[in-house]
């Protein structure tokens, strides 16, 4: 299982940026919650150990109590056979006047089929994640996610949003 597709596109909002280490750890923290929260989960069944960590309190709480089934594919998996998620980001930085980077928008769109051990599913994911510093470190402050999932058996096709919002 493997995803393709990610080169970030970036667009700063501000001043030109100081420094591209800000960006750099936003973009880590953004792959790390794609490969924890699709790749792992597909792979073995439920989200990666340490995706809770990517967040804020607050959002990893919203996630982890209302909205897991939109922020993960945890339950479909284990999937049965190889499968390739394809991935666009696109990232937009929010820069104050000293041109360090406060604030990270990353706009993702994931899609993969998956047979997991009951059913085969379309899973397509869009939206935001909205990325801060907290204490030196970049977490996920904030998100507002749809997700479609299409039971490639029936036909049904359901279509879940879940947004929270930014509390570093």
């Amino acid at each position: 299982m493997r995803l393709v597709g990610l080169p970030a596109q970036t667009v700063a909002v501000g001043a030109p940026v100081a420094s591209g280490t800000a960006l750099s750890a936003a973009n880590r923290v953004v792959s790390a919650y794609l490969r924890l929260a699709i790749v792992d989960a597909l792979r073995t069944g439920h989200a990666g150990a340490g995706l809770g960590s990517l967040f804020s309190p607050g959002a990893a709480a919203q996630a982890g109590r209302h909205d897991g089934a939109i922020v993960t594919d945890a339950g479909l998996g284990p999937a049965k056979a190889p499968t390739m998620i394809t991935a666009t980001l696109g990232m937009t930085t929010l820069v104050d006047g000293n041109r360090v980077v406060a604030a990270v928008s990353a706009a993702i769109s994931t899609k993969v089929t998956v047979t997991g051990p009951q059913h085969r599913y379309a899973v397509a994911r869009t939206g935001e994640l909205l990325l801060m510093p907290a204490f030196g470190t970049w977490h996920i402050v904030g998100y507002d996610l749809t997700v479609a999932r299409t039971d490639l058996s029936t036909g049904v096709t359901t279509t879940t949003t879940a947004t929270t919002g930014a509390k570093p």
